[in-house]
């Protein structure tokens, strides 16, 4: 298979650890500066109105009132209107979207935290669908520009790779998105059974392609439908169910991009799956996403993460930037196949990583005729002691 290269031209030229640390110590000044000047906004029903100056915001300024949150567009009159009812596009509530009343949900069990809220289990009780409740106090103002890139990913969302939205409403300062239940919870439930398992402690290849074929199309949705780069993939944000679907789910820290030669550079997402391009506040792109996958996919098929994980941030960030590029063993244990679609996607300068069409095309996943009843068999056999 030839090789196409990523056509960045990026300056990804390894720092020194003093450079790296001054680096952190930069970004943090920042963030505690930015905290500094935040001020608790009035909670007892008072409006809230700000003006954001950044071109890339779908939602340019917003208020908050006694019964709603009112999000004005870009380069529109239109708005989007977050009600106790649901959401709303000026008016008149979105197509395809129900109304929620008083009383509608059950609420059960906590399933997690994400990037831009706590998530719970609930009931919709007028169709009886279970659902997963995200939480967002819309007084913080991260989580309310988390709640904006979540909403813009999903609302119009005709990808089935993407956790399904099914509406947002708004209740005592917290906006209540209900999205997807994914029964058999994210990647990371599989990596915790795999650690716990003395038989067996990774994926067997075969099942791992067909999961990496729907985190594919996932990204592939993002990439080329939305230009959005999704910043925060890892196990915990990969979900699959019964059915054998795999989901990608919080879009909180996503960016969207205007053209496909458009970079970001914010400093944000999980420090230990991030590029070393963006560690060292370097401008991203698209293939940022793909290192990420890398590191999954590796952490996977071995059982382990491949880099050496301590109380030492900068050591780990360090190992990330100036260490050598992870490996999948080469022996009998693992594919020529799937070595390869890892180093495909493990590679520190950015523009020699495959793109999500380039993976989508590579023999390891081509080659999977895994069918889709299997993939459930083996789901259900794995995870037949887990509850979510």
């Amino acid at each position: 298979m030839s090789k196409k290269k990523f056509n960045l031209q990026l300056d990804v030229s390894l720092t020194t650890s003093q450079d790296l640390y001054d680096q952190l110590k930069n970004n943090d000044n920042n963030n505690n500066k930015d905290n500094s000047e935040k001020k608790n906004s009035n909670q007892n029903n008072k409006s809230l109105f700000e003006k954001k100056k950044d071109k890339n915001l779908i939602y340019t300024s917003m208020e908050i009132g006694l019964e709603d949150v009112i999000f004005k567009e870009k380069n529109s009159d239109d708005s989007l209107i977050v009600g106790a009812h649901g959401i709303k596009k000026s008016s008149s509530l979105l197509n395809d979207f129900f109304m929620i009343e008083e009383n509608d949900l059950e609420i059960e069990g906590m399933l997690g935290n994400g990037a831009s809220g706590s998530v719970r289990k609930a009931i919709f009780k007028p169709k009886n669908i279970p659902m997963a409740i995200k939480s967002i106090n819309i007084y913080d103002e991260t989580k309310r520009k988390q709640f904006k890139n979540d909403i813009f990913v999903l609302k119009d969302n005709k990808c089935k790779f993407l956790v399904h939205f099914y509406q947002a409403f708004f209740q005592e300062g917290n906006i209540k998105i209900l999205l997807e239940y994914m029964d058999l919870g994210s990647l990371e439930n599989i990596l915790q059974k795999l650690k716990t398992n003395k038989y067996q402690n990774f994926i067997p290849e075969i099942i791992l392609s067909k999961i990496v074929q729907q985190i594919l199309q996932g990204l592939l949705y993002l990439h080329k439908k939305l230009k959005q780069i999704h910043r925060d993939i890892k196990p915990a944000n990969i979900l699959i169910n019964s059915k054998g679907l795999v989901k990608l789910t919080d879009f909180g820290i996503s960016k969207k991009l205007e053209k496909n030669n458009d970079y970001s550079s914010t400093f944000v997402g999980t420090k230990n799956f991030m590029s070393p391009e963006r560690i060292m506040g370097k401008n991203h792109s698209f293939s940022s996403d793909i290192w990420s996958l890398g590191l999954v996919i590796y952490e996977l098929a071995t059982g382990s993460f491949p880099y050496l994980i301590d109380n030492n941030f900068l050591m780990q960030i360090t190992r990330i930037v100036e260490g050598p590029i992870p490996v999948i063993p080469e022996n009998e244990k693992y594919s020529p196949e799937l070595r390869d679609f890892v180093s495909r996607c493990l590679q520190k300068d950015p523009k020699y990583r495959d793109t999500v069409i380039e993976l989508m095309n590579h023999p390891f996943i081509l080659n999977n005729d895994l069918k889709d009843y299997e993939l459930i068999e083996w789901l259900n056999n794995f995870y037949n002691d887990i509850k979510i």
